[in-house]
């Protein structure tokens, strides 16, 4: 689910989505990795390239032909004197897919470990699921 949003507000085909899954994998095995070793360096390394030159193509995209997306809207964020670079913005791109993906899909995960984990949540959560199938 919070891949499915993020895409949608970046103008990002669904059909991309598990690309973004996998790059993110791959950039947390780095930044989660503890000890960067080798091979954490090389997943990250390789998370990183893919999605930055995926953002790359896509903004050339949107510069070509601008959406109502979050995207087109960074682009026109720049002035003539302070312009906005696409390493800005597909900086700011990856930040946002990898951040919100990542920090959201495990915060629904550990909220639904907690409410399973405790009879009391789970009877509250779960209680006016049963009783309207009855």
């Amino acid at each position: 689910m919070p891949s499915r949003i993020l895409a949608a507000l970046m103008g990002i085909p669904a059909a991309d989505i598990g690309l973004f899954k996998q790059w993110t994998v791959e950039i947390f095995t780095l930044i989660g990795a503890g000890v960067a070793t080798e091979e954490a360096v090389r997943t990250g390394h390789r998370g990183i390239g893919a999605m930055r030159d995926y953002c790359r193509a896509l903004i050339d995209e949107r510069r070509a032909r601008p959406q109502d997306d979050v995207v087109s809207a960074l682009i026109a964020t720049g002035t003539p004197d302070d312009p906005v670079t696409d390493d800005d913005v597909a900086g700011m791109v990856m930040t946002m897919i990898a951040a919100g993906h990542e920090t959201t899909t495990y915060l629904i995960g550990n909220a639904v470990h907690a409410v399973m984990g405790d009879a009391r949540s789970r009877e509250r959560c779960w209680a006016p699921v049963l009783a309207s199938r009855r």
